[in-house]
Parts: C-alpha cells; sequence; structure tokens
C-alpha cells in the first residue's frame, strides 16, 4: 500500500497525463475536479453529488481523487475518476445482485477499475460469486474491484485476475 503522498502523486500525474489542458479545483484535502465539471443541471448536480460520496470515502482511506471531465462526445464513453493513478469508474448499487452484473460490464467498458459503493444488502459472497461469473464469461483480464457496503461498513478488494 502507497503512503498519502505517493497516492496524491500518481493520481496527480494521471489526471495530468489523461487532460493535460484541464484545470482543477480543489474539494477537500485528496479531492480535486475538473473545472469543466462544473454543473450546469441539476442532473449533473446529482451525479456529482453520488461521485463525491465516493470520492471522500476513497480520501478517507489514503487516497487522492481527480474527478474527471465528462466530456460529451459521440460514442466516446469516459470514466468518473483518476484515483491513485488507477482509471476508476464509480458505480452506486441500489438495488439487487443482478444490477452488480449490469453495472460492472457497463464500468468495464469505460475503466479496468471500478468502485462500487452498495447501498443494498448483499452479500460480500454474493457480490464475489456474481463477478466472477461474469468476469469468466467476458474474459475480463486485468484491474480491479473494490467494493463498499454501506450496511455492514466493510470494504473489499479484489483483483479481476483473482475472481476469473
Amino acid at each position: 500500500m502507497n503512503s498519502p503522498q505517493e497516492n496524491a502523486r500518481k493520481a496527480s500525474d494521471k489526471a495530468k497525463t489523461l487532460f493535460p489542458d484541464e484545470t482543477w479545483v480543489q474539494i477537500s484535502e485528496r479531492v480535486f475536479m475538473a473545472r469543466s465539471r462544473t454543473p450546469k443541471s441539476d442532473e449533473q448536480q446529482e451525479v456529482l453529488a453520488k461521485e463525491l460520496v465516493q470520492a471522500r470515502l476513497l480520501e478517507s482511506w489514503g487516497s487522492t481523487v481527480y474527478l474527471l471531465p465528462e466530456k460529451k462526445e459521440f460514442g466516446v464513453k469516459h470514466p468518473d475518476a483518476a484515483v491513485d493513478g488507477f482509471v476508476m469508474e464509480f458505480k452506486t448499487i441500489t438495488g439487487g445482485i443482478r444490477q452488480i452484473g449490469e453495472r460492472f460490464n457497463e464500468a468495464r467498458a469505460k475503466a479496468d477499475t471500478v468502485f462500487f459503493k452498495i447501498d443494498s444488502a448483499l452479500s460480500k459472497h454474493s457480490v464475489a460469486r456474481k463477478l466472477a461469473g461474469i468476469i469468466s464469461k467476458r474474459a475480463y483480464k486485468g484491474g480491479k474491484v473494490i467494493a463498499y457496503f454501506t450496511g455492514t461498513g466493510e470494504t473489499c478488494y479484489w483483483n479481476i485476475d483473482d475472481l476469473n
């Protein structure tokens, strides 16, 4: 595990490599947002609020988070954040186990690393089993999944290759 200083350097380097012309606004000690990401609608404000919850969770664990621009180019999917040098997609789960599969596939289309905030009563065993089935079926390689279970406060870290 890297130090918070090393995480900050890696996150900054990744964000600035991906978006060299972007200006970054500091939201909290280790959370930054692309200035171009400033919400222009209620929908964008809601999306940002959800992502800030996840960014602050990661920050509380020693990570540095750069919320990336939301470019709306036709057919181009952009991930949510650069975290400790990884490109990451955030997903909030409020439903059942089927939603894990749907959101995981959506997330993997954008980034190799996925952070789930699970706001339902799913168990870590059922989530790991569902992910293993999807990973095997789709032959995903590399990356990782972080799952935070709000009901229990438990966090799980899985490498994609270990779930296969």
